[in-house]
């Protein structure tokens, strides 16, 4: 089961990142990394423009984290629709690092057991002989599953459900 915690696996490298953003001298360095040690300050530089700038204007490659990566900038997202949830940030972060995680390693030891079941078809088979126990663990990743898919690429969903219409049912 994924686990909105995005903001918590912030790495050194992430903090660095905001640091050298948001310092105008190296004198301020100091003071921004002691306001990153307390959990509300770091969630309201999170939500600093120049951060969400710099990573989409920077052509090189950044050294931060998926977690940083995607939370930044699903957390801008969000407010731009007008959802100030960082909880929300977190869980719709969580969810973009866990499939790009899968995507780049789905027959590795990242590759977790759920993933082995790429439709959700085969999961409702699963689900039918599980416990109680998994059944939850299959029914949460059956709904992150079918929201990456009905969010990260929404277009290609209405695209299949209009081919649906005239050839019949799509099944995921």
């Amino acid at each position: 089961m994924l686990k909105a915690n995005c903001r918590a696996q912030f790495t050194a490298d992430d903090f660095e990142f905001v640091v050298r953003t948001l310092s105008r001298s190296p004198q301020d360095a100091v003071p921004l990394v002691d306001l990153l040690s307390d959990e509300d300050t770091r969630d309201e530089v999170m939500d600093h423009d120049a951060l969400y700038r710099e990573l989409l204007d920077n052509h090189n490659c950044l050294k931060v984290s998926p977690a940083f990566y995607f939370y930044v900038l699903v957390r801008r997202v969000l407010m731009w629709a007008g959802i100030n949830d960082r909880h929300m940030a977190d869980y719709l972060s969580a969810v973009l690092v866990e499939f790009g995680r899968h995507s780049a390693h789905h027959d590795g030891p990242q590759s977790t057991p759920l993933f082995a079941y790429p439709y959700l078809s085969d999961l409702l088979i699963l689900v039918q002989n599980a416990g109680p126990w998994e059944r939850l663990m299959i029914r949460a990743h059956m709904g992150d599953t079918a929201l990456f898919i009905g969010g990260i690429f929404a277009d290609r969903v209405r695209a299949q459900c209009r081919t649906a219409r005239r050839t019949g049912p799509f099944v995921l």
